[in-house]
């Protein structure tokens, strides 16, 4: 999942990247077309996206949750990286390929350093988009075994009689890695905010 995570972001920043350094018809039409991606109600889809993973054959898979968390996650963090490469100045880029940097190294070596707040605020916004998510797990999981955590909780609460003791042990457990992750990235997540927010 971390692997699919990291891919995700790089994805990402390419896409933000190429968005604010290079001329892109309607380019201002993709990015506000992001933002309403996000703004859809997801219950909308829902119908939608079962039928279509379970003519896939993707229904009680790994492969299903990705596609769909991926599916809402990248033009959110498409639209927030946006923001944020635009505060960087383009002079940057310049003069790494004045030094002989192609563009893919300016971007990797001079641009990313500087965007690692970004990175790190939209890195843990779409982790907590996914590891929150409920319907999606709920619609596209039948096995047990297959529950996320979210799912999991739920199942603890029966029609005649609640599992108080284990509900309370699962809700710890899953608020456990945002407090950790947030406690060890709080200085990255407000910087990456307030410099995402200022318009170029």
């Amino acid at each position: 999942m971390e692997v699919i995570n990291a891919l995700g972001r790089r994805k990402t920043a390419l896409a933000a990247y190429g968005l604010t350094r290079f001329f892109v018809r309607g380019a201002g039409a993709v990015v506000v077309a992001l933002l309403f991606t996000k703004m859809l109600p997801e219950t909308l889809l829902v119908i939608p996206y079962f039928q279509i993973m379970s003519e896939l054959g993707l229904i009680d898979t790994h492969l299903a949750l990705i596609l769909v968390y991926s599916s809402f996650s990248v033009p959110f963090a498409v639209w927030m990286l946006v923001g944020f490469f635009r505060t960087i100045p383009r002079e940057i880029d310049e003069a790494a390929l004045v030094d002989g940097a192609t563009r893919l190294t300016a971007l990797w070596r001079a641009v990313l350093p500087m965007a690692a707040p970004g990175l790190v605020a939209v890195g843990l916004f779409t982790f907590l988009l996914a590891w929150n998510s409920y319907v999606w797990a709920l619609v596209l999981t039948t096995d047990s075994r297959m529950y996320v955590l979210s799912v999991g909780v739920a199942t603890m609460i029966g029609e005649y009689r609640v599992q108080w003791n284990e509900l309370m042990a699962a809700a710890v457990i899953a608020a456990l890695p945002v407090m950790l992750l947030y406690s060890l990235l709080d200085r990255h997540l407000v910087s990456g905010l307030t410099a995402g927010a200022v318009k170029g």
